[in-house]
């Protein structure tokens, strides 16, 4: 006996639509367990930039666990070799230009996600001074081979770290397989 052409593609959209159902619920990154979002419309053309550059070089980054992430091996150095250019940025008590000014937005976005999502935090050395995209106490600034961003997976399960910027915004999620106390938090002056 034959089966008719409905059968067929019936059976074969039935078959197709178990195995995309079975590998969405079996995906190792379901749910979104934390996000933290800070402003860029104050950056100048160049620090936008450059932070682009440190959230593309962040964003799909796996932490399996117990793993240990270090900002400064996974985005660093910041050196116009890597297409980081000299911005102003905070040295010591002033301000003067260097390469990848701007670039310890991404990493304070990073530390108050990680920081909500409830990781150990390693390593992180606050501004000299206040900062403008987040509230004072939820900055972390980056020197390289002096202060890093450092915090360790916690959890029994892996994580991936997503970074998105949209309309002036820069968002930082971690990716996991159960969600966090405190799902999303703003920076300040937003």
């Amino acid at each position: 006996m034959k089966s008719s052409p409905q059968k067929k593609y019936l059976f074969i959209f039935v078959t197709v639509s178990l195995v995309a159902l079975g590998i969405y619920f079996f995906r190792p990154f379901k749910i979104r367990m934390v996000g933290f979002v800070t402003d860029l419309s104050a950056r100048t053309l160049i620090q936008k930039q450059n932070i682009l550059r440190a959230a593309d070089s962040l964003s799909g980054v796996v932490l399996e666990s117990g793993q240990v992430f270090s900002f400064n091996e996974q985005v660093g150095p910041y050196t116009e070799e890597k297409g980081y250019k000299p911005e102003r940025s905070f040295v010591n008590k002033g301000v003067q230009n260097t390469s990848g000014g701007g670039v310890c937005q991404v990493a304070s976005t990073l530390y108050n996600a990680v920081k909500k999502a409830g990781f150990e935090i390693l390593e992180r050395v606050p501004h000299s001074q206040e900062v403008e995209s987040v509230g004072p106490g939820m900055d972390a600034t980056l020197a390289y081979g002096v202060a890093d961003l450092k915090f360790k997976n916690s959890y029994p399960f892996p994580i991936k770290i997503v970074s998105n910027i949209s309309k002036d915004q820069l968002k930082i999620e971690i990716w996991g397989k159960r969600s966090s106390p405190s799902l999303w938090e703003k920076g300040a002056r937003l």
